[in-house]
């Protein structure tokens, strides 16, 4: 029997879902590490809380000196061309695109960010970075609708600024 499990075993709406709900954290961790991370803070919370789990054989991306504050993005690779977030294990193909983009065209740098608190979002952070690189990708493994994605466009036009947004 496979340990596998296939496309019946996936959601995709569960951030939309969870983020619509009063007072409710929502968190996408990257790796195991950092699972075990956010589950160590959440325990020590009052907050009613949603944490997606990653699978076992994600592979580790953060350092295991790395720490996890709800409400705090981290910037995984420093650029200035431009701004690339998201959350879960589907953000190391990011950094996987920035190796190959530094071979390929090393004029262009990206900025990584890791959103793993989605609810609180950092939205300081990443309105700092995109003010300096000028464009957005948003990468996810979710719906279009209720998804990152679209919980930083609606921040990003409340803020008023407007950066190349692609989602």
């Amino acid at each position: 029997m496979s340990t596998d499990l296939g496309a019946t075993h996936q959601m995709l709406e569960d951030i939309s879902l969870m983020t619509t709900l009063p007072n409710m954290e929502v968190f996408s961790p990257i790796d195991a590490l950092e699972t075990q991370k956010i589950t160590t803070v959440l325990s020590r919370s009052p907050h009613s809380a949603y944490l997606r789990l990653v699978r076992p054989t994600t592979p580790i991306i953060l350092d295991s000196k790395s720490s996890f504050t709800i409400g705090k993005s981290q910037i995984l690779k420093i650029g200035h061309d431009i701004t690339i977030i998201g959350h879960g294990p589907i953000l190391g193909q990011a950094l996987t695109a920035q190796s190959f983009l530094e071979l390929q065209k090393p004029n262009i740098s990206l900025e990584i960010i890791n959103c793993s608190s989605i609810k609180p979002l950092d939205i300081n952070t990443i309105l700092k970075s995109i003010k300096k690189t000028g464009r957005l990708i948003c990468i996810e493994d979710h719906q279009k609708i209720g998804g990152l994605g679209q919980i930083v466009a609606s921040q990003i036009l409340s803020s008023k600024y407007h950066p190349n947004l692609f989602i």
